[in-house]
């Protein structure tokens, strides 16, 4: 997957802004990918240089006139043959600046290690918490899931997961250090 397959998930729900996907990106797609409002509004251009979106233009009495994106026939076919393609089901590359760190612990404290370990853990704990609520909230307001809300049901509690396996891999981290100091 990269960027372009998610923007066009995001329109999905229908007609958007640039700044309503940037939005959508920081609330609830951030817990499955990351992407600066620089970046989305780049790959907007991008797609609909690529046919994939359109755009059309709304006046706005006392702002600038904002772009509404939507998907075109062509952006739904190349969405769902990517969403189809086994390709996307590999794991995840790893890019983790914490787990460097602890690769190249020969050449840091391990005071400071554990410090920035322990910050890891309490920003995970945060994501939990707020995961927590999403999933409180979609139980109660979604008793009966189509197929494809409990597919976005199964991502959240994935989700969950990795953010529990974050903070038990913390704690045990900051135990084992903690004979170094």
């Amino acid at each position: 997957m990269a960027l372009r397959e998610v923007v066009l998930v995001a329109l999905t729900s229908g007609e958007m802004s640039g700044y309503d996907i940037a939005g959508r990106f920081d609330r609830r797609l951030s817990f499955v990918w990351h992407a600066t409002h620089q970046q989305i509004y780049r790959e907007l251009k991008a797609l609909e240089r690529d046919g994939l979106i359109r755009h059309r233009v709304v006046g706005q009495a006392q702002r600038p006139d904002k772009k509404l994106y939507r998907l075109t026939v062509e952006g739904e076919r190349a969405l769902h043959a990517r969403l189809l393609d086994d390709a996307a089901a590999r794991p995840a590359r790893v890019k983790d600046p914490l787990l460097v760190k602890c690769f190249a612990g020969e050449h840091m404290p391990a005071a400071e290690m554990r410090r920035q370990i322990r910050l890891t853990r309490d920003h995970y704990r945060e994501r939990l918490e707020v995961l927590q609520e999403i999933e409180t909230t979609a139980r109660r307001q979604v008793p009966e899931p189509t197929a494809g809300q409990m597919m976005a049901y199964l991502a959240l509690r994935r989700g969950i997961s990795a953010a529990r396996g974050w903070i038990e891999w913390a704690d045990e981290a900051d135990r084992a250090l903690s004979a170094y100091e």
